[in-house]
Order: structure tokens, then sequence, then C-alpha cells
């Protein structure tokens, strides 16, 4: 199952859509983190998100870590 998680870079206030899918512990969640669980996370905190282009050129979410 996927959530889709919306952001806002605060430097250009582009409007940013990513997914992120429920792991083994049933958090949903950027690929190398386990410790977030975004279903849960207050909508206005801040984020710092990592995203790496693959072999093929898709775009993943793979990190995410709290500013606030």
């Amino acid at each position: 199952m996927c959530l889709f998680c919306y952001f806002t870079d605060e430097d250009t206030g582009e409007k940013i859509r990513l997914a992120c899918w429920r792991n083994a512990k049933a958090h949903y969640a950027p690929r190398k983190c386990t410790a977030i669980d975004f279903a849960r996370v207050r909508t206005d905190s801040l984020w710092r998100c990592t995203l790496e282009e693959d072999a093929r050129g898709n775009i993943n979410w793979v990190m995410a870590e709290a500013l606030d």
C-alpha cells in the first residue's frame, strides 16, 4: 500500500508529492528510514527529504530527516 505525502520546497515554493510504501514494520516511510511512520507525522512539520535516481531514471524517495 502506498501513502502520498505532500511537501513544499521552502526555497522555491514548489509543491512536491512523494510516495512512501508500507515496510515490514507496517510503517509508511522512505526506503532507508526505519523509525519514521509518515501516517502519524504532524502535517505542519518540516523535513529534509533525500531523493535518488535509479538506473532506469526513476526518482526514489530514500530518506527523510525531521528539521523541527
